[in-house]
């Protein structure tokens, strides 16, 4: 049984450990298919795309089958370290999804995951040889990560472990109690397996209330509303005053800098996307109350065993987040430690992009096609007067084309950047010159415009320095990486990678 199925997510939401291997992919104008057989596909993984054959029958091939590297060919050496077939074998195992086959994926691909291999090594060998292991900082994120990740394991356990059955009876007592509001135009029969899934979720989450308020009455929890008072100005608030009690329990307090060390590191996970309103009471009362039942229940879970010296899947779990978390805090003390945005250049790009600071939509239509010289041929059919909807019905290869290619009302940051550039700037019932972005090419025509109220500065200033800083950060990655190169020397032997 999952537990991320049911409706108890509030409570546990603070504890559930997920890092996102890939980003998400960028908003489309629309993509062409590639369903058949022999075409191209391009799969996101930790921030690397790779394009990868379809191969019918190919996708049930076992690992052994289609691994081309011999185990002991030494693919790269960096000083005195090697990666060797092996290792890229497992690194790519445990990177892409079972189902792509390995013999799919091309040789460039397969070389730049090698690179990333070598920038990985390079950047594990600097940390090590920084003594990055004896950093504070790391040592109490990791405190806190611990506790989550016990809990995690815990309450999954005792989640799976308690059987939920609900009776005919009671689905039909439900179905009969909400009969004229809720299920109105439904038969008990269809709505039957709904029925009992919200019965067994409202089961659960009784029994974990209950579990969470015997454990704390053998805790002896007691709150302390000063220091509760006190999590709307935790910014500002001195070392004294951070060793404040928000929560007393028979065996340890938890404090104003317990929660502080978990708001740091919520930031530090999400990297930097976390976002905590401290000025909303409700909130500042829910973050507390999550804390404390971290604290309470990671306690007990490891005086019933879970330790992650005593459960092997803890220990695991614990040395990989905790070298992904290394490398991150590695990068940000090392590499963006120097990293300012002034106001001054907030100020100076709103007002050199103040358009791009408006609630402007557009109607576009387009027609999208594989090659420029198709684009071009259209284009010149659209310019002799050929109706635009006809053309992107026979021509374009987006599923847009059943509706002529009307895309309907879009904002900005909505399409790809060239998508949207392109669009933004053509006149309302004119076409745009031809656009190439990553899904092919593109004929846009606008259709409508709406003119939208333009964003003050104090509503933005956020966000753009958000946006100068990764350019910043982007930046000194790469300057860091060159450093690294200089240091190392890393020698690629791309002629093995097959």
């Amino acid at each position: 049984m999952n537990f991320l199925k049911f409706n108890i997510l509030l409570m546990l939401s603070m504890f559930v450990i997920s890092f996102i291997l890939s980003n998400a992919s960028p908003a489309s104008a629309g993509e062409p298919s590639t369903g058949e057989v022999g075409a191209t596909k391009e799969i996101n993984v930790d921030n690397m795309k790779f394009n990868v054959m379809d191969a019918e029958g190919a996708v049930n091939a076992s690992t052994a089958e289609i691994l081309t590297i011999a185990p002991e060919e030494v693919l790269a050496k960096i000083g005195s370290a090697e990666i060797k077939g092996k290792d890229f074998n497992a690194k790519l195992d445990e990177q892409i999804p079972p189902y792509v086959p390995r013999n799919t994926i091309k040789k460039a691909d397969k070389e730049r995951f090698l690179e990333q291999m070598v920038d990985d090594k390079m950047l594990d060998m600097e940390i090590a040889d920084k003594k990055f292991d004896d950093n504070e900082r790391f040592k109490q994120v990791m405190a806190e990560i611990e506790k989550r990740v016990i809990l995690h394991f815990y309450m999954s356990e005792k989640i799976q472990g308690h059987k939920v059955e609900v009776s005919d009876q009671e689905m039909k007592e439900y179905y009969d109690k909400n009969k004229e509001t809720q299920f109105k135009t439904s038969e008990f029969e269809n709505v039957k397996p709904a029925i009992g899934e919200e019965l067994k979720n409202k089961k659960l989450e009784e029994y974990l209330t209950k579990y969470w308020q015997d454990t704390a009455k053998e805790y002896e929890v007691k709150t302390n509303e000063v220091g509760l008072g006190k999590i709307k100005d935790i910014d500002k608030l001195d070392s004294s005053e951070l060793s404040l009690a928000i929560y007393d329990t028979k065996f340890f307090k938890i404090t104003l800098g317990d929660l502080k060390k978990a708001f740091e590191t919520d930031k530090i996970v999400s990297q930097n996307k976390a976002v905590h309103k401290l000025d909303d009471p409700q909130y500042c009362a829910m973050i507390a109350d999550n804390l404390l039942k971290a604290h309470v229940l990671s306690d007990y879970a490891v005086k019933n065993g879970f330790a992650p010296d005593k459960n092997e899947k803890i220990k695991a779990e614990l040395e990989k987040i905790s070298a992904m978390q290394k490398k991150r805090l590695f990068i940000d003390t090392e590499v963006f430690k120097d990293i300012t945005i002034s106001s001054d250049a907030v100020k100076k790009y709103y007002e050199d992009n103040k358009s791009s600071f408006r609630d402007d939509q557009i109607k576009a239509s387009h027609i999208l096609v594989a090659s420029e010289e198709k684009a071009k041929e259209i284009e010149k059919q659209l310019k002799e007067g050929k109706n635009f909807e006809d053309l992107a019905k026979a021509e374009s290869s987006c599923p847009s084309k059943e509706k002529g290619g009307d895309l309907g009302l879009f904002g900005r940051g909505m399409m790809v950047k060239e998508f949207e550039t392109a669009a933004f700037a053509t006149k309302k019932g004119e076409l745009s010159p031809i656009v190439k972005t990553q899904f092919g090419y593109h004929i846009i025509k606008v259709t409508d415009k709406i003119e939208g109220k333009q964003r003050e500065l104090a509503e933005e200033s956020a966000k753009i320095e958000n946006s100068l800083k990764r350019e910043k950060q982007m930046a000194a990655r790469e300057e860091y990486q060159k450093y690294l190169k200089d240091k190392y020397k890393p020698q690629l032997f791309n002629d093995k990678v097959k």
